[in-house]
């Protein structure tokens, strides 16, 4: 998604350099510089608005990374709020083995 949002920009500037290609060429002066300053003008709007439309993917790619740190299935709040509903389940949650890691201790309280 983020290369996307570089990408578009620059492929809509690069059309744009096509599109100069294939233009005819004036012959005059004045002539060229309008069409140069025309040129550019149509390019940088286009760019512009390309990236204006790619820049509103980025909170989606952003949503799309955090989703991947999190559990595909969250687990129910009711469910884990029944499971230490008790002063002597929450004490068995809590006891952890002294090898234990952070992660671990994590899953083994929301499974």
């Amino acid at each position: 998604m983020r290369a996307v949002t570089f990408l578009a920009p620059v492929a809509a500037a690069a059309a744009m350099l096509a599109l100069g290609a294939v233009l005819p060429r004036p012959g005059s002066g004045p002539g060229q510089l309008g069409r140069l300053a025309g040129l550019l003008a149509a390019g940088w709007v286009v760019a512009w608005v390309a990236h204006r439309a790619a820049q509103r993917l980025l909170p989606l790619a952003a949503l799309l990374e955090m989703s991947l740190c999190f559990p595909a299935v969250a687990p129910s709040r009711l469910r884990l709020a029944q499971r230490v509903s008790s002063a002597t389940a929450l004490a068995a949650l809590t006891a952890a083995p002294p090898d234990e890691s952070a992660q671990n201790a994590a899953e083994r309280m929301l499974t």
